[in-house]
C-alpha cells in the first residue's frame, strides 16, 4: 500500500501500520520533507505527481493500493488519474480519508493574510496542532513553512468540472469523520462520481480531520480490511 500524508504532516505517521495488520506499507517521504529537507519542495500538484510518477514507477508497476489523507488523497488521485490517461498499470484501488472530491477541493485558508499564529489557531482548533504550541509563537516558524508549503500545493490543485469527470476503473473506498468541517459527509460522498467500479464510504462517528491519527485503530481496521479483500479478488 503506497501512503500519502496530510499537508504538514510527515511519512512517519505510517510508521507502524504494517506490524498492526497484515499490509505492507511504503510510506511516501515528499521532496523537503524529513530526509528530503534538503531538495527542494513542489510548487504544483501537477509537477509533484509527475516527479512521484517517475519516482515511484518500478513500485506501481506492481499489484498496489494508494491510500491518502486530506492532501494525501488528492496526490493519490492525481496520480491514479495521470496513470490511467497514459495507460499505466492502476491500483487494485484507493483509499481516501478526509481528502475532498476534485470537483469540490475548497479554496483553503487565504495564507497571504495569515500571520503563522493564526494558520496555527485554525490547524488547531481542527486538531492538527497541539494547542501548547500556541503558547509558544517562537517555535512555529519551522513548524509552519512545511504547513503552508502543502496548503500552497492544495489550493495549486485543479478543480475538475463538469464535463472533465473522468472515473476511474478502480475500486474507490472513502473514509470520514462525522464532525469533519474541512471534508465533511455530504463532500465526501461525492466521491462516487469519480468511482468506475465499487464506491464504499465510511463515517466514524465524532470524528474529525484528523481521524487518521485521532482514530487510528478504527481507520487501520477498515484499511485492512479493504486490502484483504483486494488480496482474494472480491473487489
Amino acid at each position: 500500500m503506497v501512503c500519502f500524508h496530510h499537508a504538514g504532516g510527515s511519512a512517519a505517521a505510517y510508521r507502524d501500520w504494517g506490524s498492526e495488520h497484515d499490509l505492507r506499507i511504503h510510506a511516501v517521504c515528499l521532496p523537503g520533507r524529513d530526509g528530503r529537507r534538503n531538495e527542494p519542495s513542489p510548487t504544483s500538484m501537477d509537477s509533484l505527481v509527475e516527479q512521484l510518477d517517475d519516482e515511484l514507477g518500478e513500485l506501481l508497476a506492481t499489484e498496489h493500493v494508494l491510500f491518502g489523507h486530506s492532501m494525501g488523497g488528492t496526490i493519490a488521485y492525481e496520480l491514479a488519474l495521470r496513470r490511467m490517461r497514459r495507460n499505466a498499470r492502476l491500483p487494485l484501488a484507493m483509499i481516501v480519508v478526509a481528502s475532498n472530491p476534485p470537483h469540490l477541493q475548497p479554496a483553503g485558508l487565504p495564507l497571504d493574510e495569515m500571520t503563522d499564529l493564526e494558520i496555527a489557531r485554525s490547524l488547531t482548533e481542527l486538531g492538527g496542532i497541539p494547542p501548547i504550541l500556541l503558547e509558544r509563537p517562537e517555535w512555529l516558524g519551522p513548524l509552519m513553512r512545511p504547513v503552508k508549503d502543502d496548503l500552497r500545493l492544495c489550493r495549486s490543485a485543479r478543480v475538475v468540472g463538469d464535463a472533465e469527470l473522468a472515473p476511474l476503473p478502480v475500486s474507490l473506498h472513502v473514509i470520514g469523520g462525522s464532525r469533519d468541517r474541512l471534508a465533511p459527509p455530504e463532500r465526501l460522498a461525492t466521491w462516487r462520481l469519480h468511482a468506475g467500479r465499487d464506491f464504499s464510504l465510511s463515517i466514524l462517528d465524532g470524528a474529525g480531520h484528523f481521524l487518521v491519527t485521532e482514530n487510528r485503530s478504527e481507520v487501520t481496521a477498515l484499511v485492512a480490511a479493504v486490502v484483504d479483500r483486494t488480496r482474494v479478488g472480491v473487489l
